[in-house]
């Protein structure tokens, strides 16, 4: 009874439905993929005057994807770009296309009322680090947690679980490192 069964990201997306507007969010906020990431990746490429015929999006949004994964804002992303510019390695017009592109992108989602995949890890973890009376609500309804193929998991991931396992530190992590399949896209175990 009052079992939850969910992924990391339809269990984002249950605590930003309940929690979201303490964040900016629509109470019926859009989740993009695929295609209408892409439209909202463009929309910000065409208005920094990228043009957007010469570079793979999918690659841009990856890049993107990946500096989310590492819990990096676009600041962050920026800083990153130039530092390994300063450090003599060769130049990567996606990582610079990415950094200019990865704000705007935010703000074209913002605007449209949507969220992308990352977001829906990203944005929980936010909400559960600066608003306490949601992590408390949700340390009340949620006593335990396990996580299977937890040798799948990523940063973002693990730090949604931390918080939510609270002071109690109820939470067990099932996996097995040789069946990893997801490393391409972050995953570390946590």
């Amino acid at each position: 009874r009052g079992v939850i069964i969910s992924t990391f990201h339809s269990l984002g997306v249950r605590i930003l439905r309940a929690h979201g507007h303490r964040l900016g969010l629509p109470e019926r906020f859009a989740i993009y993929a695929g295609p209408d990431q892409l439209a909202a990746l463009r929309t910000a490429t065409a208005e920094i005057s990228i043009d957007d015929d010469r570079f793979d999006l999918k690659q841009v949004l990856r890049r993107i994807s990946d500096w989310k994964g590492r819990r990096m804002d676009p600041a962050a992303a920026a800083r990153e770009v130039r530092e390994a510019q300063t450090r003599g390695n060769r130049r990567d017009d996606y990582a610079i296309l990415a950094a200019g592109a990865y704000g705007r992108y935010e703000e074209v989602l913002r605007a449209s009322g949507a969220v992308d995949f990352d977001a829906l890890l990203l944005l929980p973890v936010q909400l559960l680090e600066e608003h306490e009376d949601v992590r408390l609500d949700l340390w009340r309804r949620w006593r335990y947690l396990m996580i299977d193929e937890y040798q799948d998991t990523n940063g973002v991931q693990f730090e949604l679980a931390r918080l939510l396992a609270g002071t109690r530190r109820n939470l067990c992590g099932v996996g097995d490192d040789d069946q990893s399949i997801y490393a391409f896209r972050g995953a570390d175990g946590g």
